[in-house]
C-alpha cells in the first residue's frame, strides 16, 4: 500500500534522538519567521518529557497508531466532503491524494 511510506517516514522521525528534534525545533521557533505562527504551545515541555519517558517500540507503535488515525480521519473527510459517492470512489479518491504527496515527504 502506498500509505505505508508515510507510516516509516513518521516512525523515523519518532526514532530520532530526542535532542536532536529539540535542537531543531528551537532554532525554527527563534528563525524571523516563527512570529508567523500565532499558536502558543504551553504544552511543549511535556510533550518533549513524554516522548523521552518511551521506549524506541513506544515510540514506533505511537508513530503507526498516528498514521493510523491521520488515514481515518482523512478518509472521514472525504466520506462528508461526499456523502453520496460509494465506497470504492472514496478509496480512489484517497489513492490518488496519497500518490501525490508520496515523492513530497523524502
Amino acid at each position: 500500500m502506498k500509505g505505508c511510506t508515510f507510516a516509516r517516514v513518521t516512525a523515523w522521525w519518532l526514532l530520532l534522538d530526542v535532542i536532536d528534534v529539540c535542537t531543531i525545533l528551537l532554532s525554527i521557533r527563534r528563525s524571523p519567521f516563527s512570529s508567523m505562527d500565532p499558536k502558543p504551545r504551553p504544552n511543549h515541555p511535556q510533550y518533549i518529557q513524554a516522548l523521552r519517558t518511551m521506549t524506541p517500540a513506544q515510540r514506533l507503535a505511537k508513530a503507526f497508531e498516528l498514521t493510523e488515525l491521520g488515514r481515518r480521519l482523512f478518509i472521514d473527510g472525504l466520506r462528508h466532503r461526499h456523502p453520496g459517492l460509494p465506497e470504492g470512489e472514496i478509496r480512489r479518491i484517497y489513492l490518488e491524494h496519497m500518490a501525490k504527496c508520496h515523492n513530497k515527504i523524502y
